[in-house]
Formats: C-alpha cells, structure tokens, sequence
C-alpha cells in the first residue's frame, strides 16, 4: 500500500521490505537506494516528489469542449532485487507486483541481481 503525506510531500511504502537471507530487495531513485524507516510495526521508505531526477508530466484532455490541463510530480524510482551467494546452483523465480499487479518477473541464480 502506498501512502501521500500532504505535510511532507512524500510517498511511503508500507509493509516489510521482504528479505530473508537468501533474497531481498531495495527500492532506489537514481543511483541511490532509498533509507527504510521502522515505526509502529511497519516498514517505509520515502522520498520526497521533487527529487534531481522528478520531472512534472503534463495530460492535456478536451472536457466539455476546452482543452484542460493538469501535471503532476513523477519520481523515477528502481526495484534492486538480490539473490545471496550461497546456492549458487538454485534458481529463483521472483514475481514483482505493487498495488496488486504484477509489473515484472525474473529469473535469478545465487549471487545475481537486477
């Protein structure tokens, strides 16, 4: 589940970063991974919308005979999966989904990531 804080401006991404000592992941925008907050029982990482690589993506669409527009801050962002070095000779299935639908699957070995 993913959360807007108006007093912030940011994002926040609920729920335990899955690791387990064998596979595990971090979320990054740009070249940097993004720090993973604990409070409450809960895991987030967050970042703020206007970040070096944010741009503004603008929609133009015909409303009543006007042309209306609207734009709004897009931020980037990567999934960094990891497979540990341990069983090298194992594959890994990984499926990522976010809100419930899956965006992306891969296939890794011990000691990959992608």
């Amino acid at each position: 589940m993913t959360r807007l804080d108006p007093s912030t401006s940011t994002y926040a991404v609920v729920g335990k970063m899955p690791a387990n000592g064998k596979i595990g992941f971090s979320v990054r925008i740009g070249d940097s991974d993004i720090p993973e907050y604990h409070k409450d029982g809960q895991y987030y990482v967050e970042s703020n919308l206007f970040t070096p690589v944010s741009y503004l993506q603008e929609v133009r669409e015909m409303v009543y005979g006007e042309i209306e527009a609207q734009e709004w801050p897009v931020t980037p962002y990567a999934v960094k999966v990891y497979v540990s070095d341990g069983e090298k000779d194992l594959y890994y299935s990984l499926k990522l989904f976010i809100d419930g639908v899956k965006i992306d699957s891969t296939l890794l070995r011990g000691g990959e990531s992608q």
